[in-house]
């Protein structure tokens, strides 16, 4: 897992976390190298994390390895029930990945799932411990959500063949009951476990680190951490969607479906997963950046997993697949002390916003539309249009909505990655697959390319 390194790398697209494991003779997953070529090659996930500490506590954090012919490949998780392990799609399905560059969320996509036969999970501290404990639980199924686009459904279940006695590991419950926005319930800070890398370019995988206190960088409908509402730029282009959040620095190669556990509740022993691995990069020897899929939005998968796994199990559904869904998916009027403010203070939202006005979101604006003109432009209130004529005074209808008139010659929307999202309980009126916003800007700081895990 990474430091708090800041990266003076240009951005680009993120990619996999994951990393191919150098294949020997034998059939064995003992003493693996990362290979330094393969450090963007998709489903390759092997590695710990960056300025991590070797954790052999936590043992619903598990490691999972995957064999492909004489290859093999790993990848990190977290035991939910006693048979069943949350982890990352990437580690278990192919993908059909565009560009060697990084992925593209807008034209890439999950393929078929591998055999559940070539995937094992074991809770041991390092592989080479399972090896010679021979520690390795088999899979017998392997359940992925609906949809295949390739962020925004990078989470996958495995079903083991026989459960996880509750003497090696204790399940955690997914954190389903309540959205990640809902700061009255969770902090912003988050603990890290993975088997990844604990740099870049290095032969340190296959070994359980943990990072405590890492925090949420950017986290869509909480106003203070809301990378679109505090800044006038929107998140990279590069890819990132609404249910997904930014993190720290150190998530590395090999880190891929490990767990971020909510800070407050892994500290006082009863860990809830809010995030699952899926994204990140590198950059000067740093693995920065770290983009995880949220748990909250997968509530409906998660139960129908934990239900099928009960059955052939033998044992009762858990507990946490019998609350009542969250109420309310939207942001909070005002934040508590012990967080971040913003440059407001949490004063009480101003009035709905006319076209032209300055707005952080859809719901800021009385036409329900908040775009930006271009990058690094500000964000203001705008609505559809078909041509000029149905825009205010002062301004003119360019790729569909009204943008202040110009001199010069209109800004032609660019069909970029990492698009925002709609939440499906408070839907806002996207164009399809082109942004709102004609020109995205970069997030916040200059990012490096992203791979999987």
């Amino acid at each position: 897992m990474g430091s708090s390194h800041m990266s003076k790398a240009p951005a680009s697209r993120p990619t996999l976390l994951a990393s191919l494991v150098v294949a020997f003779a034998a059939a064995t997953v003992a003493a693996c190298a990362t290979s330094t070529t393969s450090q963007e090659q998709v489903g390759s996930s092997s590695a710990p994390i960056q300025n991590g500490t070797i954790d052999s506590t936590h043992t619903y954090a598990v490691g999972i390895m995957r064999s492909q012919g004489r290859a093999t490949y790993s990848c990190s998780g977290t035991l939910i029930a006693p048979n069943l392990v949350l982890t990352a799609r990437h580690c278990v399905a192919e993908l059909d990945q565009k560009s060697s560059k990084g992925v593209d969320c807008k034209t890439d996509y999950f393929g078929a799932t591998v055999s559940a036969s070539t995937v094992s999970v074991t809770t041991s501290t390092t592989f080479s411990d399972a090896n010679t404990a021979k520690t390795w639980y088999q899979a017998s199924q392997l359940l992925v959500p609906s949809g295949t686009a390739a962020c925004g459904t990078d989470v996958a279940l495995i079903i083991l063949s026989k459960s996880i006695p509750s003497t090696v590991a204790t399940p955690v419950a997914p954190a389903i009951d309540h959205f990640l926005t809902e700061y009255k319930i969770y902090s912003s800070y988050y603990t890290a476990i993975g088997y990844g890398l604990t740099a870049p370019d290095t032969d340190t995988s296959g070994t359980r680190h943990i990072v405590q206190n890492m925090h949420i960088a950017c986290l869509r409908g909480l106003s203070v951490l809301d990378c679109w509402a505090n800044t006038t730029t929107a998140p990279s282009g590069s890819g990132f969607l609404e249910t997904e959040f930014i993190g720290a620095d150190g998530v590395c190669s090999g880190d891929s479906g490990g767990g971020a556990y909510e800070q407050v509740s892994f500290s006082a022993g009863t860990p809830k997963v809010v995030g699952v691995a899926a994204r990140a990069g590198s950059s000067n020897g740093q693995c920065v950046g770290s983009i995880y899929e949220r748990v909250d939005h997968q509530r409906d998968f998660l139960i129908s997993g934990a239900t099928q796994a009960a059955t052939l199990g033998g044992y009762s559904v858990p507990a946490w697949t019998l609350a009542p869904p969250p109420s309310d998916a939207g942001p909070p009027s005002s934040v508590p002390d012990a967080e971040p403010q913003a440059p407001d203070g949490g004063a009480t939202a101003a009035p709905k916003g006319e076209i032209g006005d300055p707005c952080v979101d859809n719901d800021d604006c009385n036409s329900a539309l908040c775009a930006a003109e271009s990058a690094g432009k500000p964000f203001l209130c705008t609505m559809d249009c078909a041509d000029d004529s149905v825009c205010p005074s002062g301004f003119s209808c360019r790729s569909g909505i009204c943008l202040a008139a110009i001199e010069a010659a209109p800004v032609t929307t660019t069909n970029t990655t990492g698009c925002s999202m709609a939440d499906p309980s408070k839907p806002v009126p996207w164009r399809g697959t082109t942004c709102l916003l004609v020109g995205l800007a970069l997030f916040a700081r200059a990012r490096a390319k992203r791979t999987l895990v």
